[in-house]
């Protein structure tokens, strides 16, 4: 009786009589599992009495009794389910769910359950478990992929970052469409699990797809990996709110604090975090007043600790005290806890200089002593006013102690001191010749010691003396004497005077005009650390960022000249030569105001020809002028061989951009007429390995290779001929070749990788191990890792024996490889990794992915649709066997090889049958 979409059964005389006998007609069963069914989509009316609905459990349990262990059982428990839920017990259709859910139950079912399961979680971490164990169980049930999609949110949410970034593996790994998307996510949490080099190669990949995610992923990736320099470039004028932010952190580490306050000072509007960082860089260079109407308007004392600064807070609390004249002692006991370094030296100066001000009658001397031990600016004026007090005070000890100090920056002690000590002196001596007390005697020394020290430092015309001698090497240098000019400077005695700070950024100038770039690095960086914010900084920042320039320290010079960037010329120019030869030749374009070298260089390292657009070429360096007539050949050959002849180049040039024409064209005697150089060379090698027709012409590539190699064309040779070397099974000579590649730092990580390779051919497996190895830990970042990574995999499978070695590295390689193909491809081979250690239904899940993925056809699919249907006969699944075996010959043919071992094992399957 059906009422109210809900079949009710009243147990009669027969029904009893069926349980008891243990036997339910086949047919009755049938109808009623179908009413049962068919009932779960009707809608129940709100006439359902609370009696109906225990009236059919209590039927539903009677079948139960019977059919438990069977695939009957399975549509009863979720129907059980679905009406103790309508009852309001959520606690028992819970139990019956996790019941139902412990079955071997089909596709179908299970999506129903698990997913009704999913709602009754009672927490997000319960309802991300149970999703995520439907999507890893039943890989091709109906509602997976959303499934996993919001498993993997909800990890994330929780903070189980591992989870997420294996769900997230998982659906990039599975499913074709939004792949992409799926790897950035992946990116992101490799990063957030502590593994920048994976998401640092991964970011590079999809840079294209999402930019400005993966942009944030690259920079912060670099950042942990201590690649500052290559992050700034990377991120060098980023739209991303997070870049910028790291990126001005990043400078403030480092302490150049005024690029900070150019960068953030015009940019608006700032988040707190900006408006934090802003303020502490305004507090370095000195504008505290400033940076403290900053953090009490914006309340901005949390995010100090957010950041990094915890003593910021610290710092700019101990001034609001001090500037609203509240209690001095709560200040002095914070400046007291922060450390001797800037800008809490400053602190610590203002609040003595306060309390000297106010005729205060104690100085805190634990504020004083760092003060007059540590170097910072302007520490001389600083002194001075401690100085006076002391004198006020009738300090007279320390005040002639600071009087040493003092004569360190051309102050000399006045008269008054030097009698008032000569007194103390006279005073000690006459009571010892009276006394004959020795401690007097001792006493008159110690005075006597300290004036001793005052006079060798009177030194009154220093600072003349200096003005003098700059003078004397300026006029040196116009006539062109720099040997002389650098001697005269050098006979400076310093005797540990420091000069002001105008002087001591002069001295850094001299040096780089005399081209002394040792030396004008040690006196910009000496004076960076003496002066923290002083007029002159970004001059003294621009030359240390030059010395290195000259130097060749590229990475060294990009913190120093970054914040110059756009605002003074020498600066970008070099910035962009700097960026170029750390292999950045984009960042070309983003500058203004470039000289043509610049642009030529840029176009020739990127091959980017549009960005040498409309350069005056008359007057460029001839090197750079080859190699962009060469380049230009290739593209465009009438304009390049048009401007050769305006410029009036060189018979070899000509000949080199003869070759590059006639290769482009496939005139390969016409090139080797005209090849004269090693490049020419190299190329006719190089153009014979592409074409590769056959053994021949890698014959003629090693020939011409080798000539380049022999000319001096070393690395780049050296790395072609290893590799036809190998390619006609020498690998012993092509590991040879590789290893002379090794001195070229771009060839490194495939040099490596293919002496592992190599080294795998001859069966040196310990060898190829060890190289492979080099690779993934060396060269994490590039795509070439993946590949060693990929071959590590295939010989602990193959080799070693070792499949839970194997099985690790194909799951870290999983869902991350760059096409779809290649995932399915790894899907087979971690198949048989499971199948060889005794995996057997997971391996049979992995096999099954590749049919579905595989279209008809296709030899993966054919092989993978093979092996489940072995697995499933294995098992004892005879009909699914059966039915994949019969599809596997409807697809391939009778007369497929295949398909004869798929009849074989059919007529295994039926003599089974019939036994």
């Amino acid at each position: 009786m059906i009422k109210s979409g809900h079949f009710r059964c009243q147990e009669s005389k027969s029904w009893s009589k069926i349980r008891q006998n243990g036997v339910i007609p086949m047919l009755y069963l049938t109808v009623f599992l179908t009413i049962l069914v068919s009932q779960q989509y009707s809608e129940p009316l709100d006439t359902t009495s609370f009696d109906s609905l225990s009236a059919e459990i209590e039927t539903i349990d009677s079948v139960l009794d019977v059919v438990r262990g069977t695939p009957n059982e399975w549509p009863l428990l979720l129907r059980k389910a679905e009406l103790l839920l309508e009852m309001g017990d959520t606690s028992r259709a819970k139990l019956t769910l996790n019941s139902l859910m412990r079955l071997d139950i089909d596709d179908s079912t299970a999506a129903k359950a698990y997913l009704l399961a999913a709602e009754l979680a009672e927490s997000d971490s319960a309802k991300a478990q149970i999703l995520a164990e439907f999507s890893t169980k039943y890989p091709f049930a109906s509602g997976r992929r959303d499934a996993l999609l919001e498993a993997a949110a909800l990890s994330e949410k929780i903070g189980m970052k591992r989870k997420a970034l294996e769900l997230r593996k998982m659906l990039a790994s599975d499913y074709r469409d939004g792949r992409e998307s799926q790897q950035c996510a992946i990116a992101r949490l490799r990063l957030e699990v502590g593994d920048p080099q994976r998401a640092v190669l991964l970011a590079k990949r999809l840079m294209a797809y999402r930019s400005e995610q993966m942009q944030s992923v690259l920079f912060r990736g670099q950042l942990l990996l201590g690649d500052t320099v290559e992050a700034l470039l990377n991120g060098f004028r980023s739209n991303s709110q997070e870049v910028k932010e790291t990126e001005a952190s990043i400078l403030l580490k480092s302490g150049y604090w005024d690029y900070v306050v150019s960068m953030l000072s015009s940019a608006e509007p700032l988040s707190p975090r900006e408006r934090a960082i802003l303020s502490i860089a305004l507090a370095d260079i000195g504008e505290v007043e400033l940076a403290l109407g900053h953090v009490v308007q914006y309340e901005l004392f949390d995010e100090f600790d957010s950041l990094g600064f915890p003593e910021m807070r610290r710092f700019f609390e101990a001034y609001e005290i001090l500037n609203d004249m509240g209690d001095l002692d709560t200040a002095i006991a914070l400046a007291a806890e922060l450390p001797d370094t800037w800008p809490f030296l400053r602190l610590k100066a203002d609040i003595v200089s306060k309390m000297a001000d106010f005729g205060s009658d104690s100085l805190p001397y634990q504020l004083v002593t760092p003060l007059i031990e540590k170097s910072y600016y302007p520490k001389e004026r600083t002194l001075l006013k401690i100085y006076r007090w002391m004198l006020d005070h009738g300090d007279y000890p320390n005040a002639a102690k600071l009087e040493v100090e003092l004569s360190k920056y051309g102050y000399a002690p006045p008269k008054s001191v030097m009698q008032r000590l000569e007194e103390f002196k006279a005073y000690a001596q006459r009571l010892y010749e009276a006394t004959g007390d020795t401690s007097y005697a001792v006493e008159a020394a110690r005075w006597d010691s300290i004036l001793s020290d005052l006079v060798q430092f009177k030194i009154d015309s220093l600072q003349e003396r200096f003005d003098v001698l700059l003078t004397k090497i300026d006029s040196l240098l116009e006539d062109g004497d720099t040997v002389a000019a650098w001697s005269l400077l050098k006979l400076f005695d310093w005797n540990g005077f420091s000069l002001d700070e105008e002087d001591a950024a002069k001295t850094v100038e001299l040096a780089f005009k005399l081209r002394r770039y040792a030396e004008a690095e040690s006196l910009a960086v000496q004076y960076l650390r003496t002066y923290q914010a002083a007029p002159h900084r970004k001059d003294v920042l621009k030359l240390l960022g030059l010395v290195y320039v000259a130097l060749g320290k590229f990475e060294e010079a990009v913190l120093p000249l970054y914040g110059l960037v756009g605002e003074d010329r020498e600066a970008t120019n070099a910035f962009a030569y700097v960026a170029i030869n750390l292999g950045h030749p984009e960042i070309v374009k983003k500058l203004d105001g470039l000289s043509p070298n610049l642009k030529l260089r840029a176009a020739v390292r990127s091959g980017d020809l549009s960005i040498a657009k409309n350069v005056e070429l008359g007057m460029l360096d001839e090197s750079l002028l080859r190699e962009f007539l060469v380049l230009l050949a290739e593209r465009e050959p009438d304009r390049a061989f048009k401007l050769a002849d305006s410029l009036k180049v060189s018979y070899i040039l000509r000949a080199e951009m003869a070759v590059v024409y006639a290769l482009k064209k496939g005139d390969f005697e016409f090139a080797k007429k005209n090849a004269l150089s090693a490049r020419s060379f190299y190329r006719i090698g190089v153009a014979y390995m592409r074409r590769g027709k056959g053994k021949e012409d890698l014959d003629s590539a090693l020939v011409y290779l080798q000539k380049a190699f022999d000319m001096g064309e070393l690395a780049d040779a050296a790395f072609k001929i290893g590799s036809i070397h190998y390619a006609q099974n020498r690998p012993r000579k092509a590991i040879e070749f590789y290893r002379l590649a090794l001195k070229c730092d771009t060839l490194k990580p495939l040099a490596f990788y293919n002496i592992g390779m190599a080294f795998k051919s001859l069966g040196e497996i310990d060898s190829a191990t060890r190289y492979l190895n080099i690779v993934v830990d060396s060269f994490g970042t590039d795509e070439i890792s993946l590949d060693a990574e990929n071959s590590l995999a295939f010989i602990y499978q193959d080799e070693l024996s070792d499949f839970d070695r194997a099985l690790r590295l194909w799951n870290d390689l999983e869902g991350e490889l760059q096409s779809y193909d290649d995932e399915v491809e790894l899907k087979y081979w971690k198949a048989e990794a499971l199948l060889a250690s005794n995996r057997t239904n997971q391996a049979l899940l992995e096999y099954l992915k590749v049919v579905k993925a595989k279209p008809k056809g296709d030899n993966w699919r054919a092989t993978a649709m093979l092996k489940a249907a072995k697995i499933y006969a294995i098992l004892g699944k005879s009909r699914k066997a059966e039915k994949l075996f019969r599809q596997l010959i409807d697809e391939r043919g009778p007369g497929d090889q295949l398909s004869i071992v798929a009849e074989q094992e059919l007529q295994k399957l039926n003599l089974e049958d019939e036994q």
